[in-house]
């Protein structure tokens, strides 16, 4: 859910940050030690977005995942400015201090939202590992086919999601490849490019010290200031979620 310049309004049309991109988690309950350990892992992808004008080139965006076993995970993705500067933006799902983090690099702001264990479940969307239809695939005879060494097993999404992943059982069913079509005729293509298994270091995991705390609004005013165009187009509704459970 970018909302970063104009190829980025779609990526964070909600306050959920990035709980409904094509890179799925799966996560541990929110607020609790789970039972059920994930693999921790750092991941880097890339994005190709093919618009309905075949003769248009895709747009490229960079991602880059961390992951670790309790399900704590960042996610940063490519974005650039309305003056072609490059960054990324930085989202924090934290299932320890129950947490969402948004980090805006070209105003150098953090906000940082307050939620229930509940809330930090319903954000993030996903549940804890390998589904029960994806394993029965996975373990069904099939001729096997890998990707970066994994073995992957391709499962198709709903017919209202139309698409395709090719998920690795040994990374929870985390998919190394995943394709999304649009009606209208565009689609999506991410490919993950390295897999390097692992607790994460903790510097992806952790807001720069230059990064000042400002709710939404105040991004928006910031970034409006110096490029003279809004970040969010839902900025009270933002800032309503932003207060709702901050204690000061």
């Amino acid at each position: 859910m970018r909302e970063q310049t104009s190829r980025s309004v779609v990526r964070l049309a909600a306050i959920a940050g990035l709980s409904a991109h094509l890179l799925s988690f799966s996560a541990s309950p929110a607020g609790a030690q789970s039972a059920t350990l994930l693999k921790p892992f750092q991941v880097a992808a890339r994005e190709f977005s093919y618009s309905e004008d075949s003769k248009r080139p895709p747009e490229e965006t960079a991602w880059i995942i961390a992951r670790r076993s309790e399900g704590t995970h960042m996610v940063s993705f490519s974005v650039e400015s309305p003056t072609n500067e490059k960054g990324y933006v930085v989202e924090i799902f934290d299932f320890v201090k129950l947490t969402y983090s948004f980090l805006e690099p070209f105003t150098e702001s953090v906000s940082t939202y307050h939620h229930t264990a509940q809330e930090m479940a319903e954000l993030d969307g996903e549940k804890p590992g390998c589904t029960p239809d994806e394993l029965a695939i996975a373990n069904a005879p099939s001729t096997p086919s890998f990707m970066l060494g994994y073995l992957v097993v391709p499962i198709t999404t709903p017919e209202s999601e139309a698409g395709a992943k090719w998920v690795a059982p040994a990374l929870d069913c985390y998919p190394l490849r995943e394709t999304q079509i649009s009606r209208w005729g565009s689609h999506n293509e991410i490919t993950v490019t390295a897999v390097a298994e692992g607790e994460p270091s903790a510097k992806f995991l952790t807001v720069p010290a230059n990064y000042v705390e400002r709710p939404p609004s105040q991004v928006d005013a910031e970034y409006w200031t110096k490029y003279n165009e809004h970040l969010f187009d839902d900025v009270r509704r933002r800032d309503q979620e932003y207060y709702s459970h901050r204690t000061q």
